[in-house]
């Protein structure tokens, strides 16, 4: 589905802590499109932010690369 991208758009973000047992703590989030109530999950910045452009169009004139935003899960030690 192609959208129309609008000139504003309202989310709900949520991030949390993991700590899967034995390992370094993860944090996940999810964000819901007030809208539409669609709903995206993500472990990074990219994925997040992937989605609101899916709504926003483009932020900035380009998105950022996977150089500066890794696509790996952040840890806390």
């Amino acid at each position: 589905m192609t959208l129309i991208p609008r000139r504003s758009a309202a989310f709900v973000v949520r991030i949390w802590w993991e700590r899967p047992e034995g390992e370094q703590s993860l944090w996940r989030g999810q964000a819901i499109h007030t809208d539409s109530r669609q709903v995206q999950y993500f472990d990074c910045l990219e994925d997040l932010l992937e989605f609101i452009e899916t709504w926003t169009g483009e932020l900035h004139g380009q998105s950022p690369s996977s150089e500066a935003s890794p696509k790996a899960p952040r840890k806390m030690g």
